[in-house]
């Protein structure tokens, strides 16, 4: 068992590889999604690590699984997958699983010319959370959220996309009303790798905690073939407690039938 195992793992990567001629669009690593849809009939599942820090709180997320499937031509079903989570406090340490999620992502408007100036895609994502993880990770309520990104197609192969979110978050107190905005600008280095720059905001309802926490992030993707990406993205806050930041790595593959 132990010299099959990466016997299956290679084989399947070699799949991943020759499997769809079609370029992949992920929705990472960035905080926003894309407007992209899966194609009709394609899964695509993406994965990550991430490593971040919060003053003396030090967390490691090892998974990230997004699995998306193309239901239409402008509709995808998505299912988050629980990652393992390990977290180190001044107090002790937790591990296990966070909660899964389950999603729906619909174009709303898609640019009729692929370099028309100044064209735009509009898309919304709507989701909630599962009470599927480990005690110390796990909601005691669902949290529904929505998204709605609009990416804008400048000259010079620069993408802008700006985004807003909702969530109906909670903790142990209950249940709260959290906010989001940003941009985020995309750049075309070569034909197999890009970058992006990105800010967002956080505002929860005044009554819980600071107001509003915001961060500078970016990165790099690579793809290592039209339907396999790698990405590299960091980030920091920019506000409130030192020090904030958050460093990951991820990889996505894209499967036809």
């Amino acid at each position: 068992m132990k010299k099959s195992l990466p016997i299956s793992l290679f084989i399947c990567f070699i799949y991943c590889i020759s499997a769809l001629s079609q370029t992949i669009s992920t929705d990472r690593p960035g905080f926003a999604n894309g407007t992209s849809i899966v194609p009709a009939g394609a899964i695509q599942l993406e994965s990550g690590y991430l490593y971040s820090r919060v003053e003396e709180v030090k967390e490691h997320t090892l998974g990230q699984w997004l699995l998306r499937v193309g239901a239409a031509e402008r509709l995808e079903f998505r299912l988050g997958v629980d990652s393992y989570v390990s977290t180190s406090t001044p107090g002790g340490d937790d591990t296990g699983f966070s909660d899964g999620s389950v999603g729906l992502k619909v174009k709303l408007y898609e640019r009729e010319q692929e370099f028309e100036a100044l064209s735009y895609d509009l898309s919304a994502v709507v989701e909630t959370s599962l009470p599927t993880g480990s005690k110390p990770y796990r909601a005691g309520r669902l949290q529904p959220s929505a998204m709605f990104v609009l990416d804008l197609t400048v000259p010079q192969g620069f993408t802008l996309s700006t985004f807003t979110t909702y969530t109906l978050a909670s903790d142990n107190t209950g249940q709260y009303n959290q906010f989001g905005v940003g941009v985020s600008l995309g750049l075309s280095l070569s034909e197999r790798t890009g970058c992006f720059l990105e800010y967002f905001g956080l505002a929860k309802e005044k009554d819980r905690g600071p107001e509003t926490t915001n961060y500078l992030d970016g990165g790099f993707t690579f793809l290592l073939a039209d339907n396999c990406q790698l990405d590299i993205h960091s980030g920091l806050g920019v506000d409130g407690p030192e020090p904030n930041y958050f460093v990951g790595i991820g990889f996505s593959c894209l499967f036809a039938r």
